[in-house]
């Protein structure tokens, strides 16, 4: 399993999701564990976004969020960068993380 890393902004909101919907946190944290386990075998087994934002992946949670991330293959760590409503996260600027 790739070790897992959360930016503080993910952290906030998943806390945030946390006291407001268990459920829905549940399924994040659920989903992230499972795109760790799967990358093991399968690095490229989630979408990438289009270019230039190509390095990272996403994957949808719950219904209409999105999950983005990024996976380094060489040190086997997956870095969750963002979690927000479809309508809103592909409009954010995630050059600061590559």
């Amino acid at each position: 399993m790739y070790n897992i890393e959360i930016t503080p902004e993910v952290a906030s909101k998943l806390k945030k999701l946390k006291k407001r919907d268990m459920k829905s946190f549940h399924n994040v944290i659920s989903k992230i564990k499972q795109i760790a386990i799967v990358v093991e075998t399968n690095p490229d087994h989630c979408k990438n976004l289009k270019k230039p934002l190509s390095d990272f992946k996403r994957v949808h949670v719950n219904k209409g969020y999105v999950l983005i991330f990024l996976i380094n293959k060489r040190s086997k760590i997956m870095v969750v960068v963002d979690y927000d409503h479809h309508d809103n996260i592909y409009d954010k600027n995630y050059r600061t993380f590559k």
